[in-house]
Formats: structure tokens, sequence, C-alpha cells
């Protein structure tokens, strides 16, 4: 005979550390590749699944996330799970607020090519080369 098990809306919060920092409420369980928080659902049958722990404090606290919608850390911190932090978004506005998945690779890319324009330029002694590299490099920003 198996145990009764804990409803999750008790269990999340042993899960979230309330000191995170700029207002975070940094989830502590399972962490996915790209830093979201994960936790098990147990669904209305006896079905298991794994979803991201935001989006399910977003629907316990605000209420359910509209289809197409996703939800858009406002502190850019994937691990939070605090509901003031999350907004349901489009994915186009998501990718305008600059925190769409190949938006921030094509900046991260970009931080990175400054960088090495910059030690360039310095170790170079400001050549004219290294100063157009890093013009460059600035320009993938704007």
């Amino acid at each position: 005979m198996s145990r009764p098990r804990t409803p999750l809306s008790e269990r999340f919060w042993t899960r979230v550390d309330f000191e995170g920092g700029n207002g975070c409420w940094l989830w502590t369980g399972r962490i996915s590749e790209k830093g979201y928080g994960r936790v098990w659902v147990r669904d209305e049958g006896t079905k298991t699944i794994l979803v991201r722990a935001h989006r399910w404090i977003y629907e316990f606290c605000i209420g359910p996330i509209s289809e197409g919608m996703q939800i858009d850390h406002l502190c850019c911190t994937p691990a939070c799970v605090n509901p003031d932090h999350l907004e349901a978004v489009t994915p186009r506005e998501n990718t305008i607020r600059g925190r769409g998945p190949g938006l921030l690779r094509q900046r991260q890319r970009a931080h990175i090519a400054i960088a090495d324009a910059a030690r360039t330029l310095i170790s170079s002694g400001y050549s004219a080369k290294s100063r157009r590299a890093l013009e460059n490099s600035v320009k993938m920003l704007l």
C-alpha cells in the first residue's frame, strides 16, 4: 500500500529560497539545462508529468495561462518563482523584450565579440583594424 502523497501546493514551498536577492524566490529543486525550475505534477488521473516550476506557480497564484502565451521573468532569472516577477506575454513580446532564446544567444555572442575585440584593441596599441573590429561588434547589439 502506498503512502498518501503530500499535495504539491504544500511540497512546492519546501523547494523555494525566499532570500534569492532582488526579491526573487529561487527554485532549489530540479533545474533544467536552461536554468528553469522543474517540478513533478500529477494530472487528474495517475499520470505524473514534469513541468516548469514558474508556470505551475503562475497558474496556482494568478490563474490559467492562455493558449500560446509564455511566462516572462521580469527579473531575467529563470529559476525565480516569485509570482510578482512573472507575466504572461506572447512569444513575440517575449522576444521583443530581449529574453527570447535566439535573441539572448545573439546578445551573448555580441558581448563575447566585444570583449575579444576590446582585448585585441588594448594589446595592439589601438590599431585601426582592432578599432573597426570593436565598432562592428558594438553594431551587433544595436
